[in-house]
């Protein structure tokens, strides 16, 4: 992969003091070699799949012969690759490996260098066609609320608390860019994080190895059909997101049912793991409008729940918005979050909240 795509995805992020042997990094990301040759023993301070941000006593990952020579320069002290590798690009290197397949592999060993880190964190994970971003940060208000330090992961950037936030050249961040980035989450004292899971993020295995715990789906319309080339490779991309929701203990969805793809979504995954629903116009939903005002101005709207009525203001303006702020709620319902002046009811006073 070109190392230009690096670009502002890795800016002044700080690798973690962390140091394993390689052939323990293997072994923790249950990744098993075709080949390796020279000292599998070496230390390993760091990972990297673009060789200008390789550091000295990185471990190089690629697919590609054009990065080996600056790898090497950069002090990269082994490399794995799903070619061989002949000897005059080994020279220089300590320790070269060849698996089956690069981008399979980069997740398990991202996640066992970084010591899993998304198994600390509380993840929601926001996909479809529209609203990811909106939704995303209206979540991590609500875990904010919560008292829980949240981090977000998307189209305006990543955040990290306690630091500044990071552009972004992606949507949904590469493997070994997010697992570092939630190992300084959780170094950081964070205890959730929000994060947009794009269709082409799922597809090129972005978000495999996240322990990700509530599966968000918005909406699904016609776009990326250049990248997905159907429609039912896009709805079937996005999918791959709730098919990780399997445990019933640990795992929510929330789906919007106003959309005609809901039945799908709501079908992926285990059938046992609880579901929390929400829409405008559906009124079997979980958590829909009674009554709402849209104005220049921003939006009221009294939102019933299982657990009674939340009066919500906001400053957001549209139907659309609605739909985000829901999903919202709906995400507070299925990790059981408290309201100010709950009473516990059905029917009830929820509480109120702007937003």
């Amino acid at each position: 992969m070109a190392a230009v795509n690096s670009n502002v995805e890795t800016q002044v992020l700080e690798e973690p003091e962390l140091a394993m042997t390689l052939a323990e990094l293997l072994a923790e990301g249950r990744v098993v070699p075709l080949s390796a040759h020279g000292d599998l023993q070496l230390p390993i301070s760091g990972i990297q799949n673009y060789p200008l941000e390789v550091r000295a006593g990185d471990l190089f990952i690629t697919s590609e012969a054009g990065g080996l020579a600056e790898a090497r320069k950069r002090g990269a002290v082994a490399v794995v690759s799903d070619r061989e590798i002949a000897t005059d690009e080994a020279l220089g290197f300590e320790a070269t490996v060849v698996v089956e397949d690069v981008p399979s592999a980069i997740p398990p060993l991202a996640a066992a260098f970084y010591g899993h880190p998304s198994r600390s964190l509380a993840v929601v994970a926001v996909t479809g066609t529209n609203g990811k971003t909106t939704t995303t940060h209206l979540v991590r208000a609500v875990y904010e609320a919560m008292g829980m330090r949240t981090g977000m992961l998307g189209t305006l950037g990543f955040y990290v608390p306690g630091q500044s936030k990071l552009e972004s050249c992606f949507t949904t961040p590469e493997s070994i860019t997010t697992q570092r980035l939630m190992a300084q989450m959780v170094r950081s004292g964070t205890k959730a994080v929000a994060m947009e899971a794009s269709s082409e993020g799922l597809v090129e295995r972005r978000c495999d190895e996240l322990d990700i715990n509530v599966a968000v789906f918005t909406n699904l319309t016609r776009d990326h059909l250049d990248y997905h080339g159907t429609e039912e490779h896009y709805r079937t991309s996005k999918g791959k997101l709730f098919a990780m929701m399997v445990d019933p203990e640990r795992h929510r969805k929330v789906v919007n049912v106003d959309d005609p793809n809901a039945a799908y979504f709501v079908a992926q995954g285990g059938p046992d793991v609880p579901l929390v629903t929400y829409a405008v116009e559906d009124e079997r939903a979980d958590v829909r409008p009674l009554e709402f005002e849209l104005s220049l101005f921003g939006t009221r709207v009294a939102v019933r729940t299982p657990r009674g009525v939340l009066e919500i203001s906001s400053g957001l303006l549209g139907r659309h918005n609605m739909y985000n702020i829901l999903a919202a709620v709906a995400v507070g319902v299925a990790v059981g979050a408290p309201s100010e002046d709950s009473t516990g009811d059905q029917g009830g006073a929820y509480g109120s909240r702007e937003v």
